[in-house]
């Protein structure tokens, strides 16, 4: 028979290994889970939707969202409190709040996915970009641009 710790410690592995062999998620459920933190957010505004849904963003998407905030803050009174770049999800236009009805990838390559979200009659365009392994939503960018600047096009 084994011991407890002995057999904690082989299944923590057993684990571990099945875990290491899962591929990573595809753009549509990583948007998936981006569209599920604002909805969060928007249903009660509890910052854990938008600070998941802040993560799921490129590193040019944080870093924008940083640039307003602080631009932001530099203008308010000091007795309102300071806006987090996460809270200004909520000023961003998006599907919020409303069923994703569909999310189709329509194109994939190895640095950008094209998507296109619909939600009853409307249909929006998103635009992920691979960042190391994982897919991050491009916000502050058009499927055009987010594509150009990874192929040099205008």
């Amino acid at each position: 028979m084994c011991r407890p710790t002995t057999f904690l410690a082989v299944a923590t592995l057993l684990t571990l290994s099945v875990g290491c062999g899962r591929s990573p998620p595809k753009p549509a459920e990583v948007y998936r889970s981006f569209h599920e933190g604002l909805a969060s957010m928007a249903r009660g505004g509890e910052t854990g939707g938008a600070r998941a849904a802040y993560a799921l963003l490129t590193k040019e998407s944080q870093e924008h969202l940083v640039k307003l905030a602080d631009a932001l803050n530099d203008r308010l009174p000091a007795s309102v409190p300071r806006l987090e770049p996460a809270d200004l999800l909520r000023v961003r236009r998006l599907l919020v709040g409303a069923p994703l009805d569909d999310v189709v990838e329509t194109s994939v390559s190895e640095e950008v996915a094209l998507l296109e979200v619909r939600s009853g009659e409307t249909v929006q365009k998103v635009t992920l970009k691979r960042e190391g392994t994982a897919w991050r939503v491009a916000y502050f960018e058009t499927p055009e641009t987010a594509g150009a600047s990874k192929q040099g096009e205008p």
